[in-house]
């Protein structure tokens, strides 16, 4: 008989054997150890060769679970190696290869932290293809125009396409080309003797186009040309106040009655267009830049931007009385839709500021946000300011609620919005990205820049960044919107 103790050893021997048995418990999915980093974005591109691909990095979590959001993505490089766990997000069983990753994947990863600036050595490596919606990185190229294009626009009915060819020298002579968009078709081909189209503006309702037009030869001319859309004749006015000057840009009031240029010399004159008289002629700028004018919508106030005997500042002119309204200290201003109210950007102050121009209080500011660009969307609704700090540019989305609500902020300097201010067109460095307003989230990439939307919001119009400066047209992913 065996001694007491060796029977209870013995008994519970057993007893441990009868249990049920407890597998270890398994450790989360992307789970971040101590040491460790884990970093949450998007593929940009992939190395199969390096075993190594670059993510763009929105997030990122520390051991402690506590996670930050970056204000614009930043490049970070992970490497993989045979000990790699790579899956798909949600399934560690479904494991994948380096080569079987592509470029627009979400993509979280873990591994230690060594620094900013350092490779990521990952441990655990999760993806998720992008769905197949509206929010595809992908865009299908529809077709090309046979032009070498400088500058484009459309027409705000989405009817016409105006183009300034690229000149071949800094001699050529160069006019301006209609498209027909309901069959792209080429319909008319301008010239404007020895001078040279600049650029080209349509009316808001699509009626009138105004050519600004100089800087050919010693020889050339300097003026405002318009032409009616209906029958694309041109209008008998002869808009020349800026002796001696190239004419720069041009813009209308909203019903059309008045159109704005500015020149190089620091000057910008308003116009009645029916009567093609001079209304006001603005010129408290210093050359040799461009200046920039806008209308109110109401045509009844002239903002002029550029330098100034303080620095960069906007002015408000009345056009009626032909004098100044108000100074105020910025780099670009936009009048909301009601005409009511002014955004002034100001990179040197670094605030975007809103103000009622009934009293010239000021509504609202955002400080530590100035920039050098400012753009509104169409429907009013929201506002997008550029920003460039250590040779990085960025967009920051607001919505013009009270107090105003920052939406999201994307890489890139912002370009245009879609007519019904959903996405906003920013430019990288020789491509277009299209993002979504309120979320940020990527919804296309195009090659090639200056792009311009048609008011179906899902066809966008490029000129390539190369020296081809070929004109491509694309097709939006997803639904009818």
């Amino acid at each position: 008989m065996l001694p007491r103790t060796s029977r209870i050893v013995s008994w519970l021997v057993l007893a441990a054997a009868a249990l049920p048995r407890i597998a270890p418990a398994q450790e989360a999915e992307l789970a971040v150890r101590e040491g460790e980093i884990r970093v949450d974005g998007v593929v940009d591109s992939v190395n199969s060769q390096a075993r190594s691909l670059v993510i763009r990095v929105r997030s990122f979590t520390l051991p402690d679970g506590r996670s930050s959001s970056l204000a614009a993505p930043k490049p970070k490089t992970v490497t993989v190696t045979d000990q790699t766990a790579i899956h798909r997000r949600g399934d560690p069983n479904a494991t994948l290869a380096v080569g079987d990753l592509r470029p627009g994947w979400e993509a979280s990863a873990v591994g230690p932290d060594l620094g900013s600036g350092k490779d990521l050595p990952a441990r655990e490596l999760a993806v998720a293809e992008p769905r197949k919606s509206a929010a595809a990185t992908s865009a299908e190229l529809v077709r090309t125009l046979a032009v070498k294009a400088k500058y484009l626009t459309i027409s705000p009915d989405g009817k016409w396409l105006a183009v300034i060819p690229a000149e071949p020298n800094s001699n050529a002579l160069t006019g301006m080309l209609i498209y027909d968009l309901a069959e792209w078709r080429e319909l008319r081909q301008y010239e404007v003797g020895v001078s040279r189209i600049n650029q080209v503006a349509f009316s808001p309702r699509g009626d009138l186009l105004a050519a600004t037009v100089g800087f050919a030869s010693a020889a050339a001319s300097f003026g405002l040309k318009l032409w009616d859309t209906a029958t694309w004749t041109q209008k008998p006015l002869d808009l020349q106040g800026h002796s001696g000057a190239s004419y720069w840009g041009a813009s209308f009031s909203a019903d059309g009655s008045r159109v704005a240029s500015g020149n190089w010399s620091g000057k910008v004159i308003v116009w009645d267009v029916a009567k093609g008289t001079l209304l006001l002629a603005a010129d408290d700028m210093r050359p040799p830049a461009p200046s920039i004018g806008r209308l109110s919508p109401d045509g009844l106030h002239l903002i002029t931007e550029g330098l100034g005997d303080k620095g960069n500042q906007v002015t408000i002119w009345d056009v009626t009385t032909k004098t100044k309204n108000r100074t105020l200290d910025g780099d670009v201003a936009c009048y909301l839709p009601d005409g009511k109210r002014l955004i002034v950007s100001s990179e040197e102050s670094r605030a975007v500021t809103l103000w009622d121009t009934a009293g010239w209080t000021q509504l609202h500011a955002v400080k530590g946000k100035g920039a050098h660009a400012c753009l509104l969307a169409p429907n009013g609704e929201v506002v997008a300011t550029v920003a460039e700090s250590k040779g990085t540019v960025t967009t920051t989305l607001w919505e013009l609620t009270t107090p105003w609500k920052k939406l999201c902020t994307v890489p890139g300097q912002a370009w245009a919005f879609s007519a019904d201010g959903r996405t906003i067109a920013v430019l990288g460095d020789s491509d277009t990205i299209l993002h979504d307003v309120r979320s940020g989230k990527r919804v296309a990439s195009l090659a090639g820049s200056s792009p311009v939307f048609l008011p179906d919001n899902r066809t966008v119009v490029t000129i390539s960044a190369d020296q081809e400066r070929r004109v491509s047209v694309w097709r939006l992913p997803g639904a009818e919107r």
